[in-house]
C-alpha cells in the first residue's frame, strides 16, 4: 500500500457528547483510562460541540465500527471499542504510556505512540470506506485492544490493508530527518553534485519525499524527489563568487505526535492527527581557485632584481577570469582566460626587488560583470638581495704599502669582504647590517703583487651569493 503525508489540524478541541458509543451494538467492557501521556502542549478548554459528532468514513465490522467520526470537521478515532464518548479536551502527546480497559492494561509507550501518530498523518483523513476501516484496525493493533470476534487476518481485504499500514508504520514512522552533504565543491562557472537524503526514525531511506531547494551564488533546480534509498542527487552551478549555500526543505513529513484525550473512568479515549512536520538542511563552503606556482633565478646577475614566472592554471568549467599579480600591493603583472572545456596554464614574468612580496588573485566574468578581486592562496618573499659594494684605495711609500679593501653593508643580511694575495688562500672578514668592514692588505714594490677581492651577500635562506672577483694589480718596482 502507498503512503502519503496528510494535513490534519493540531489544536485543541473539544470531543464530544455523552451517550455515543464507539461501537454499533457492542457492549459489556470496561472503562478506558490511560496513564497521564507526556504533554507537549495545551490550551484553555472550549466549549462541547452542539451537535453529536456523525460517522465519517469506515465500515462495520462484526457488530463493531472500524472508521472515524466527524467533530467540526476534525476525524475522531477511538481507541477503547464499547466506551461512551464525552466530553474530554485534546492535548498534543508524544507518549500514551498506559491504556487501562478492564482488569487489562496496554503498555503503548513512546515508540508505539509514534506508530499511531505515523498512521494517522498518513490514513487518518481518508475518504475511503476501506481504507478507514483498516486504519482503525491498524491503530487497535498497535495498542493490542482489538475487539473479540474481529478477524484481522491477512485473508480478508481489511486485514491485509491494516497489515500493509503496520509494516509500512514500522519502517518509515517519524520524525523523519532531512541531511544535505555535498560531493563536489566547485568554482565560479563550474557545476557541482550534492544529496539530499531523507530517513525516518528507524534510519531506513523514505522514498518519494519532495524536496525543495534554494541556493546563494548558485544555480539550482527548485524541486527533487527522494528515490528508493531515500537519496537524491542534483547538480547546481555556482554563478557568484561569495560563500554558496545550499538549502533544501521537504514539507509534508510525518510527526511524531498526536492529539490524545485525557479521559475519565467510564469514558472514551479519543486521538487525531497532527499537522505534517518540515525538516530543513543546509550547506555553506567558499572554494576558491589553487594559487599558482612562482619560480625565479638568484644569481649575482640579478643584482636584486630577479626575473620572476608565475604560472596560472584554470580548470575546466571555469567561467572567464583574469589572474593577477601584486608586489607589495601593486598590479605587476596579469593572464586572462576565457571560459573553456579543457583546463589551460598561461604564465606571465615580471622583474621584483629583492624583499618585496608577491601576492595573487583573480577577478571573474560573472553575467558580463568583472567581480571583484578573489585572494587566491599563495604569497612570495622575493630573497635576493643586492650586491654589495667593495672601494678600493692604496697607500705606498717608495718601497711598501698596502692596499684598503671597504665594504659598507647597508643591506638586511650578512655581506662578507672576501680577498686573497698572488693566489694564495681566500680570507674573509664578515660584516654585520649596518656594519663597516675595511682590511689593509700589505704589499711590497720589491716584487710584482696580486690582489684579487669581492664582496658577498646571504641570502634570507642562508645561501651566499658570491660574484666574480675584481683584481688589482701592483707591479715590481
Amino acid at each position: 500500500m502507498s503512503w502519503r503525508p496528510t494535513t490534519l489540524t493540531r489544536t485543541v478541541f473539544a470531543a464530544l457528547l455523552a451517550a455515543v458509543l464507539c461501537i454499533g451494538g457492542a457492549g459489556g467492557m470496561a472503562h478506558a483510562a490511560p496513564a497521564q501521556p507526556a504533554v507537549a502542549s495545551a490550551s484553555a478548554q472550549p466549549q462541547a460541540p452542539a451537535a453529536v459528532p456523525t460517522r465519517g468514513h469506515g465500515l462495520v465490522i462484526a457488530g463493531d465500527w472500524f472508521g472515524y467520526y466527524v467533530d467540526k470537521g476534525k476525524k475522531v478515532w477511538c481507541l477503547a471499542p464499547g466506551l461512551a464518548l464525552a466530553q474530554e479536551s485534546f492535548r498534543l502527546t508524544t507518549n500514551l504510556p498506559i491504556v487501562t480497559v478492564g482488569p487489562r492494561k496496554f503498555r503503548v509507550g513512546a515508540t508505539k505512540s509514534r506508530w499511531m501518530a505515523y498512521v494517522l498523518s498518513q490514513w487518518g483523513d481518508t475518504s475511503s470506506n476501506s481504507v478507514a476501516a483498516a486504519t482503525r484496525m491498524a491503530l487497535l493493533e498497535i495498542v493490542g485492544d482489538v475487539p473479540s470476534g474481529v478477524n484481522t487476518s491477512t485473508r480478508t481485504q481489511i486485514g491485509r490493508m491494516a497489515a500493509d499500514e503496520v509494516n509500512a508504520v514500522k519502517a518509515y514512522f517519524g520524525p523523519d530527518r532531512l541531511a544535505l552533504t555535498l560531493r563536489t565543491k566547485v568554482l565560479v562557472g563550474q557545476a557541482g553534485t550534492a544529496i539530499a537524503t531523507t530517513v525516518a526514525a528507524t534510519h531506513r531511506g523514505v522514498p518519494g519525499v519532495t524536496v525543495e531547494l534554494a541556493a546563494a551564488n548558485a544555480i539550482v533546480a527548485r524541486f527533487v524527489k527522494t528515490g528508493r534509498n531515500g537519496q537524491v542527487a542534483f547538480t547546481y552551478r555556482r554563478t557568484g563568487t561569495g560563500p554558496v549555500k545550499l538549502v533544501a526543505r521537504a514539507a509534508g513529513l510525518p510527526p511524531d505526535t498526536m492529539l490524545a484525550s485525557l479521559p475519565k473512568p467510564g469514558q472514551q479515549l479519543l486521538v487525531s492527527g497532527t499537522r505534517p512536520t518540515t525538516a530543513t538542511a543546509s550547506v555553506t563552503y567558499q572554494a576558491s581557485p589553487g594559487g599558482p606556482t612562482m619560480s625565479y633565478d638568484c644569481s649575482s646577475a640579478c643584482n636584486g632584481r630577479p626575473l620572476v614566472t608565475v604560472r596560472f592554471c584554470q580548470p575546466a568549467g571555469l567561467a572567464a577570469a583574469s589572474d593577477i599579480v601584486f608586489a607589495d600591493g601593486h598590479t605587476v603583472g596579469s593572464v586572462s582566460f576565457g571560459r573553456s572545456a579543457t583546463a589551460a596554464c598561461k604564465s606571465v614574468a615580471a622583474v621584483i626587488p629583492d624583499g618585496q612580496v608577491l601576492t595573487f588573485g583573480a577577478r571573474y566574468n560573472v553575467n558580463g560583470k568583472l567581480s571583484g578581486v578573489i585572494p587566491l592562496p599563495g604569497r612570495l618573499v622575493i630573497d635576493c638581495p643586492a650586491l654589495p659594494v667593495v672601494s678600493e684605495s692604496e697607500t705606498c711609500n717608495c718601497t711598501n704599502g698596502a692596499v684598503v679593501l671597504t665594504l659598507k653593508n647597508t643591506g638586511r643580511t650578512e655581506e662578507q669582504l672576501i680577498w686573497s694575495v698572488n693566489g694564495g688562500r681566500s680570507q674573509t672578514r664578515l660584516v654585520a647590517p649596518g656594519s663597516i668592514g675595511a682590511v689593509n692588505v700589505p704589499f711590497s714594490r720589491t716584487v710584482t703583487t696580486t690582489i684579487r677581492y669581492t664582496g658577498a651577500v646571504r641570502r634570507l635562506n642562508g645561501q651566499w651569493i658570491i660574484p666574480p672577483s675584481f683584481e688589482t694589480v701592483i707591479p715590481k718596482e
